[in-house]
Parts: C-alpha cells; sequence; structure tokens
C-alpha cells in the first residue's frame, strides 16, 4: 500500500521530535568539512587561474563529491536509528569512514559514470555551438539538454535507494545493491518525484535566509525520505528480496 506523501511527513515530523538537533548537527558537521575542503582549490579560480589549476580543482571537487557520499549515509544511519526507535548519535556521521566506505564511493562513482555518459551528446553539441557561436547551434543545445534531462532522472531515481541499501546490507556486493534499488523503485520512481517537489518550496525559501533555512529543511526531507525507503522496503518485502 502506498503511504501518502502527507503521512510521511507526519511520520518524519514525530521521529523528529524531541531530537531534531542530533540529525541537524550531522548535516552541519557534513556541510562545514566540505566547504572546508573546497575552499582552497575555490580560491585558485579567482585570479586568473592557469589550466592546472583549473584541472586540479575540479578532481578536487569529484573526490570531494565522492567523500560526501560517505558522510550522508552516516546521515542516513542517524535517520534510519529515529525512524526505528532507536539510540541516535551525532558521531554517527561519521560511522561509515571505517566500515567499508570503498563501496559507498565505488557506488557514486557508478552512477556518476553512467549520468556522464548520457550527458556526453549534450556536452558536444554544447561545445561546438559555443565555437560556432550559432543561434541555431545554442537553441539545439538547450533542447538537447532538455531531453538529456529524462534520462538522467530515470538513472538518479531508479538508484536512489543505494545509499539505503548499502547502510542496510554491509556485506551485499555492489551489483546486487544495485539490482535491488531497482528493483524497489520499479513503479515508485513518479512517487518519489512527487515527494521530493513537495519540498521545492521550502528549499526556495532557505534562499532567503543565506542557506541558513537548510539546518531544519534537510533533516525533515531526509528523515521523510526514510519513511519512504522503509515503508517500500516493507511493501515491496525487501527483507525477502
Amino acid at each position: 500500500m502506498n503511504i501518502p506523501a502527507k503521512e510521511l511527513k507526519r511520520q518524519a515530523r514525530s521521529a523528529l521530535m524531541g531530537r531534531y538537533t542530533k540529525p541537524m548537527t550531522a548535516y552541519a558537521i557534513t556541510q562545514l568539512i566540505v566547504m572546508g575542503a573546497n575552499f582552497p582549490f575555490e580560491l585558485m579560480l579567482k585570479s586568473n587561474p592557469t589550466i592546472l589549476q583549473m584541472v586540479l580543482s575540479g578532481l578536487a571537487a569529484i573526490i570531494i563529491s565522492f567523500l560526501s557520499g560517505v558522510f550522508i549515509c552516516g546521515q542516513l544511519f542517524i535517520h534510519l536509528n529515529m525512524a526505528r526507535g532507536k539510540q541516535a548519535h551525532r558521531t554517527d556521521v561519521f560511522r561509515f569512514f571505517t566500515r567499508r566506505p570503498d563501496r559507498i564511493i565505488l557506488s557514486g562513482m557508478l552512477i556518476t559514470c553512467m549520468s556522464l555518459a548520457v550527458t556526453i551528446p549534450a556536452i558536444a553539441v554544447s561545445v561546438f555551438a559555443l565555437r560556432s557561436d550559432s543561434t541555431s547551434y545554442y537553441i539545439s543545445a538547450v533542447f538537447i539538454w532538455i531531453v538529456t534531462l529524462i534520462p538522467l532522472l530515470v538513472i538518479t531515481y531508479t538508484y536512489s535507494l543505494n545509499n539505503f541499501l548499502l547502510i542496510e546490507r554491509p556485506d551485499e556486493g555492489i551489483r546486487n545493491i544495485f539490482r535491488l534499488s531497482r528493483h524497489m523503485m520499479r513503479g515508485k520512481k513518479g512517487r518519489l518525484f512527487y515527494l521530493n517537489l513537495s519540498f521545492f518550496g521550502m528549499l526556495l525559501l532557505c534562499t532567503l535566509s543565506l542557506g541558513i533555512g537548510l539546518l531544519w529543511v534537510i533533516p525533515y526531507r531526509n528523515q521523510t525520505l526514510t519513511a519512504f525507503y522503509l515503508n517500500l522496503a516493507d511493501e515491496k518485502g525487501e527483507a525477502a528480496l
């Protein structure tokens, strides 16, 4: 049975009640570490950067984004414990740096490679448009990017449960993690898209607070997504997959 988004949000609020500071602190720690790691490379790009500096900055951004996935799994572990009424600790945000972080990084790399493969035609047309400086090519590039957005969303939502499954199944192979996520998300992508869309207004308002509001909205969204995962795992009989 599909639980409505409204009910999933109610479950999230119930799990967060009186314990909001734990996931909020975990999110803040993640953001501060990621921003601190990115800061020196962002400085490189501020004053006539060389090609080498741009390449180093780009590589650093990719590596940091993969490492941030390990922090995200730590955050989700906290949310899973809260949803199940278990004890949650702020320090769990670092949990998966000592528990096979390679699986999380590999998962992120594979999804990135799939997404990149889909965008290659759009990137090629964009480069050609910039070189030709033709309005018609610019229009074509925009159109191709819009079309490319569809398979990108499909990839994103098909494997959106990977992090939850990596946490819940520490001994499972990566190939099976991807298979499980595909199975569980079959026919559910639209439902998750709608659930994410329901947070759009809140995220938009966060821009007015210079991002400070994200300290409240992101834990709320993550807890709601956790409720979605647990409902789906129960519905699909994830234990028997």
